[in-house]
């Protein structure tokens, strides 16, 4: 029987860990991974693993040189394809035209944000805030909605109607006292399973199916 030296155990240890963040399926790959003698190039184990949480799409500054194909950076958010937004303030943020087809964005507000001709198709938009939002020529072709506000936001065929709009707030729980909204309320960030979705449809019409797109209700 082989026995495992304390290096061999951080080095198996460290590859489990990019087994679960990156879903790897292949356990001759994770066998791979805990063989490479990383710290003869790196400062000594245990090493560190990064999810989804801990990159903050927001707060840069400067002009980057360079991006990756569908990537823009508009105010200082850091937008692209799959962009994982969790408990973020994108209010006012004009986000028209970008490539987000296939984003998760959780908790999050996009009050008054700018969001016209975006690609949102396969998106996961769950708990969040679009009240006064401009999706006009929006994309949703595919994507999961649930427990969102759409409140007088413009839907990709026209503004939503007042009596959606109320509809749509009487279907919403009440806030936390001292909060003025459950999804603008203080919370601490999700684990990278994030909080169950409620099981809560938008109204029947709130959101006019385009010819060529439609959204289903998470």
């Amino acid at each position: 029987m082989t026995t495992l030296t304390a290096l061999d155990l951080q080095r198996q240890f460290f590859a489990e860990e990019i087994e679960a963040v990156a879903r790897l399926k292949t356990p001759a790959l994770v066998a791979a991974l805990a063989a490479v003698p990383r710290e003869r190039f790196l400062p000594p184990g245990p090493w560190t693993t990064l999810g989804d949480v801990d990159f903050v799409a927001g707060g840069i500054t400067g002009s980057p040189a360079s991006l990756p194909a569908g990537w823009v950076l508009r105010s200082g958010w850091l937008i692209g394809p799959s962009v994982f937004l969790d408990h973020d303030n994108l209010n006012g943020v004009k986000l028209s035209g970008t490539d987000m087809a296939g984003a998760e964005t959780s908790w999050s507000t996009f009050t008054g944000a700018n969001l016209s001709g975006a690609d949102l198709a396969g998106s996961l938009i769950e708990d969040s805030d679009f009240t006064n939002a401009d999706l006009a020529g929006s994309d949703l072709f595919g994507a999961s909605l649930g427990g969102d506000t759409w409140t007088d936001a413009t839907c990709p065929n026209g503004p939503a109607p007042a009596v959606m709009a109320a509809a749509a707030r009487e279907r919403e729980p009440s806030a936390s006292p001292g909060s003025s909204h459950p999804n603008r309320a203080a919370r601490s960030r999700s684990p990278p399973g994030r909080s169950p979705p409620r099981s809560r449809s938008p109204p029947t019409g709130r959101w006019p199916t385009p010819p060529a797109a439609s959204a289903r209700a998470r």
